[in-house]
């Protein structure tokens, strides 16, 4: 089950063409509250995101232990 906020990344990761890198990364660490490393893990799958946007499935992030 995919969560509030990974939904909400997924749906940008599918549907903002226009955003560099740098600007989602930025956004995601304000308005979704990552860190900087989860951040540019979810940007790092952009392209399968936009290449593929109906059987796009986001990874989620696993914290190091």
């Amino acid at each position: 089950m995919i969560g509030r906020r990974l939904r909400w990344i997924e749906a940008i990761l599918v549907n903002d063409e226009a955003s560099t890198d740098s600007e989602l990364i930025q956004g995601f660490m304000k308005e979704g509250r990552l860190s900087r490393k989860e951040a540019i893990f979810y940007v790092k799958q952009r392209g399968k995101a936009l290449s593929a946007p109906i059987h796009f499935k986001l990874v989620k992030y696993r914290r190091e232990k």
